[in-house]
């Protein structure tokens, strides 16, 4: 029997870069950037017998939430 895989790894940073409200409006700004160790593989060694497990690689998400709202603002409303 092969050697069974390690569970895969991930690393998760997150964090708020602005949240104001200088004018009417309020703005949030976010970021995030997640590591993560992509599936496995595996493949048959037909020498020894055992099934043979590898990773395919690393990925990489990362980005910005923006968001904005005026409290001013009202919906209009629905007629009748």
């Amino acid at each position: 029997m092969g050697v069974l895989p390690e569970p895969i790894l991930t690393d998760t940073y997150a964090g708020r870069i602005w949240c104001g409200s200088r004018t009417a409006r309020r703005s949030t700004s976010d970021f995030y950037h997640i590591n993560f160790q992509s599936d496995y593989s595996s493949t048959f060694d037909a020498v020894t017998g055992d099934t043979l497990y590898f990773l395919n690689g690393e990925s990489m998400t990362q980005g910005v939430e923006a968001e904005s709202t005026d409290p001013r603002r009202r919906r209009p409303r629905a007629s009748t």
